[in-house]
């Protein structure tokens, strides 16, 4: 199994010598030209990150089924604004044009997800002008997919009656909306990158399958446009805000359900698994999610599910104490796993001096 690792010291001539070492074939980081020279050094790939929709500009924000802006990821944007795709586009030119590196990583490409900072209303976007108007050329009925998606976060968040005939139709067509528009915004992505320098890898920090519908990010269409995928299978991070980890995820959604009764949660389980494939409707409590993460077996199995695009390199979480656990368990059927980020303790603890434990 090959290794790649998110993060560095400030002495990354040292650390990237004592990383090859010890099996690591590749790092990922900033358009540093020191680390990117000190890995050349020690013969080792290194990938450049970069995230998609982040704006200082609220007005750039999304807005939510109440005209609300919303912030959701590290301040993101709406991935339709034409300011913030030009931007995206931008940095696209100017990493491809980047001497040394191996490839380039994107990060955030993509809608609100449930653990948004902003909380579930930041998931029910985004309905600004740009949003609207696009679904409108699309050949939607942009008013009735914002009241459809309004009526749901209202059933969520105050238990309001929902008719899920009347709606599903809509919300339906918002999800296929959210796909549409992360898939296009890829595909630019990835296009302006090999039009430069077409031996640069691509590849993207992508939710695990069965997260990846709530964000608007389909595997089918990005596994054809892009070099790899590296699913976020993260199982516990014990921080306040862990998007895209696995437990504060689930923890999230497993919120949802609380304050319902039996035929709200079978109908809020009946429009998850309409809309996302999952019913979720037996998740454990928020709280046991959040202080004991998920298990080692859905790990296991959302690896599995994304190894069935032969370009996917799952990415961990280093400072997980059972992270030698799910490397062994996933080595089956991974032959590359990435890990975010580096600590020094945590990466000693995986990687002593005799190599992975």
């Amino acid at each position: 199994m090959e290794f790649k690792i998110y993060g560095y010291d400030s002495q990354p001539d040292k650390l990237f010598k004592q990383f090859a070492e010890l099996g690591i074939h590749a790092v990922t980081g900033g358009a540093d030209s020191n680390a990117i020279a000190a890995a050349k050094s020690a013969g080792l790939d290194y990938y450049v990150c970069t995230g998609a929709f982040g704006t200082s500009n609220t007005d750039l924000y999304c807005q939510d089924t109440s005209g609300e802006r919303k912030s959701w990821f590290f301040s993101s944007g709406c991935p339709n604004s034409p300011e913030l795709r030009a931007a995206l586009l931008q940095t696209a030119r100017r990493l491809a044009q980047t001497e040394g590196i191996t490839g380039i990583i994107i990060d955030g490409d993509r809608f609100a997800s449930p653990a948004s900072n902003d909380g579930l209303s930041a998931f029910f976007t985004c309905f600004c002008p740009h949003c609207m108007k696009k679904m409108q050329e699309m050949g939607l009925d942009a008013a009735a997919i914002r009241d459809s998606a309004l009526a749901a976060y209202r059933f969520i968040a105050d238990n309001e009656p929902f008719d899920i005939d009347l709606h599903i139709d809509n919300l339906s067509a918002w999800v296929d909306f959210r796909r549409a528009c992360v898939t296009e915004s890829l595909q630019e992505f990835f296009g302006v990158i090999k039009k430069i320098n077409p031996a640069l890898k691509t590849g993207i920090y992508i939710f695990t399958p069965m997260l990846a519908p709530f964000a608007g990010q389909n595997y089918d269409d990005i596994s054809e446009i892009c070099d790899f995928l590296s699913p976020m299978i993260y199982r516990i991070y014990p921080y306040p805000d862990g998007i895209a980890c696995l437990d504060h995820e689930l923890a999230a959604i497993s919120g949802w359900f609380d304050g319902k009764d039996d035929v709200q949660r079978k109908l809020l389980g009946d429009l998850l698994y309409t809309l996302f494939g999952s019913r979720f409707d037996d998740l454990p409590s928020a709280d046991i999610l959040l202080s004991k993460g998920v298990s080692n077996w859905l790990v296991v199995t959302e690896a599995a599910a994304a190894a069935r695009y032969s370009c996917s390199i799952p990415i961990l979480m280093l400072e997980d104490e059972q992270i030698s656990a799910s490397v062994n368990a996933l080595e089956p059927f991974c032959d590359k796993v990435d890990f975010f980020k580096y600590e020094k303790n945590a990466f000693e603890k995986l990687f002593p001096s005799n190599g992975v434990q």
